[in-house]
């Protein structure tokens, strides 16, 4: 009788630990890839708006979006805040080649350098919201090759002596 009573007691813990432990963490786990799924969709909105011919506040709301969907989802703030201050940049760039075409929408090119590494940036954001370990490890080398890549930018538009191309000097959207 008291072997069924300690198996009885025993079963019934082992079942409060797996319901009280494990079940939230696999909610968790499912709740995170919705949120990284949301975050994934804001970040093609602002791909979509972050043109001089579209409208700045859908780009704004697809900043916030992106920003505070990607915090939700625990995605690494360096790799999202870099990704947002390219799309930025861009915009900003993009708003100032149709300001000088006197409002002509199709000149809201951007430079291909700047184009690639904004392209980077979200490559880099992408990964790590589809593989989140795995990019932690080489965090801090992705984010070195993109700020390399900002310095040969800059380099570039100063040996050409010409008035700066690239809008850099931005106020981030909070």
């Amino acid at each position: 009788m008291a072997v069924g009573v300690a198996e009885l007691v025993g079963g019934a813990l082992g079942g409060a630990i797996v319901t009280s432990v494990i079940t939230p963490l696999l909610a968790q786990r499912i709740d995170r890839r919705q949120h990284r799924a949301s975050a994934l969709s804001a970040l093609g909105l602002i791909e979509q708006s972050r043109w001089g011919d579209e409208d700045f506040r859908a780009f704004r709301e697809a900043v916030r979006k992106l920003r505070t969907t990607a915090l939700v989802a625990g995605a690494d703030r360096t790799l999202v805040d870099r990704y947002l201050l390219y799309a930025q940049v861009a915009r900003q760039t993009s708003d100032w080649n149709v300001e000088i075409a006197d409002g002509y929408p199709e000149a809201a090119g951007i430079p291909t350098s700047l184009a690639n590494l904004v392209r980077a940036a979200a490559e880099a954001l992408v990964d790590h919201l589809w593989h989140p370990w795995r990019t932690r490890i080489f965090r801090a080398h992705i984010v070195r090759q993109l700020d390399r890549a900002v310095d040969r930018i800059k380099r570039a538009d100063e040996e050409r002596n010409m008035a700066p191309t690239i809008a850099w000097e931005v106020t981030p959207i909070r």
